[in-house]
């Protein structure tokens, strides 16, 4: 059995990779053109909404993560006849809270794009139309959560990646054509890429009424929201906590060293990020399965965690060695030798931390699979606390570098906690 399980999670994982690689190649063509023609504060300013539509994707309260947890439970429980209504719940929920916090974000829209973010004075109004549209967009972006929550948790791999394939294209190409076809215009951008999350949240929304249990034929259920909120409340720490220690160190360095020196960050942050792509593939794929055996079987479970486990240690390893010999000689034939020169030691850095956090999502997947998403919240809170003053301190002090520094001790940090609280959970089932 043991076997057949290994098969399937290495095609659903292969799935995941092909559905990854193709928006990363068009991204090593684009991005050069971009920066090259919108300019660095531009093209800095993209790469902030980027990150923010990704963040804000986040806030739902960890339903989307919740309801991947709930339903694969329940499939492994051979529970069917309650799977409706906690979809329906659970999605009607995500549309809900996008609402909220996208009403939150369109309040803070004006002083970002007039001071928190350093913006010169020709582009403050291009930043703030574009957050406005980031706002308007936020319910797309949070029930678009739950809906691939969804369709992982029936192991829809196939699915999920031929829309992410389009997604994660479209998502560089269609910045390109805008640029093309109206010049260096970011709303029109940030209009773009809206519009894309709309129709991609509407393809989502149909696959999930065609392949599965949700058929619109039931009601809302106030005991299953209680269930998705007990695992989800918790988790909507780590997704708040854990991405905006990604993120916050960007728009600091856009505060203190200037708006057109992020990219000297952003852009080997971007790129290493997409290493992300090989245990993101692996862990989205187990942690459903990690739900089921959970419930049934501790031994192929063990057995699965520490092969999953090994097979990203050594994998990413090899990675990141190649990418660290090579990266400066990239970066100048990517882009050119001046920006090589300011950004490559920065991701040498970069890397080591790169290489901790595809590490740690092996051990995260166990933890929040067996329900426990509280113990996770509380760790990435715990690490807040000690790590947001020492990266703002990092790069009023030594700039790019202190920030690549910090985040890379923080994801250390994480690992080696991760890593041993998901062996004692294992100790804990036997």
């Amino acid at each position: 059995m043991m076997k057949s399980i290994n098969l399937k999670i290495r095609t659903n994982a292969l799935w995941n990779l092909a559905g990854s690689i193709l928006p990363l190649l068009l991204g090593l063509v684009t991005i050069p053109i971009l920066i090259k023609g919108i300019g660095n504060e531009l093209f800095g300013l993209l790469s902030l909404i980027w990150i923010i539509i990704g963040y804000l994707s986040i806030f739902d309260l960890g339903i989307g993560r919740a309801l991947t947890q709930r339903v694969a439970t329940k499939i492994g429980e051979n529970d069917f006849e309650s799977l409706e209504s906690t979809i329906y719940t659970g999605l009607i929920f995500t549309a809900t809270i996008g609402v909220v916090i996208g009403a939150v974000f369109l309040s803070l829209t004006g002083v970002l794009s007039s001071s928190w973010l350093s913006i010169t004075i020709d582009n403050q109004t291009a930043a703030f139309y574009s957050l406005v549209l980031v706002a308007l967009i936020t319910p797309v972006t949070t029930s678009s959560n739950g809906l691939r929550g969804v369709l992982e948790a029936y192991g829809l791999f196939k699915v999920i990646n031929v829309i992410r394939l389009f997604h994660g294209a479209l998502n560089f190409i269609l910045p390109l054509i805008v640029y093309l076809v109206s010049g260096p215009n970011l709303v029109f951008i940030t209009l773009s890429l809206c519009l894309l999350r709309l129709v991609i949240a509407f393809v989502t929304y149909r696959c999930v009424v065609k392949n599965t249990a949700y058929k619109r034929k039931t009601d809302f259920s106030k005991d299953e929201l209680k269930v998705l909120l007990g695992f989800g409340s918790w988790m909507t720490l780590s997704n708040v906590v854990n991405p905006m220690m990604d993120a916050l160190d960007k728009f600091i360095i856009s505060a203190k060293v200037g708006a057109s020196n992020v990219l000297f960050y952003t852009v080997p942050f971007d790129l290493l990020s997409r290493l992300f792509i090989l245990p993101t593939a692996i862990t989205s794929v187990v942690f459903p399965k990690f739900s089921e055996l959970w419930c049934q079987d501790l031994n192929e479970l063990r057995e699965l965690y520490y092969s999953t486990l090994k097979l990203v240690m050594i994998g990413m390893l090899i990675i990141c060695v190649f990418m660290g010999i090579f990266s400066k000689d990239f970066l100048s034939l990517w882009i050119d030798k001046e920006f090589s020169e300011k950004a490559h030691l920065v991701g040498l850095v970069l890397m080591i931390g790169v290489y901790f956090n595809c590490v740690a999502r092996v051990p995260f997947a166990l933890v929040q699979s067996c329900g426990d998403s509280k113990t996770t919240a509380k760790l990435h809170v715990f690490e807040c606390t000690l790590y947001l003053p020492i990266m703002y301190y990092s790069i009023v002090e030594f700039g790019l570098i202190g920030a690549a520094c910090s985040w890379v001790a923080r994801v250390g940090f994480d690992m080696f906690a991760l890593l041993f609280i998901a062996n004692v959970k294992l100790r804990q089932r036997m």
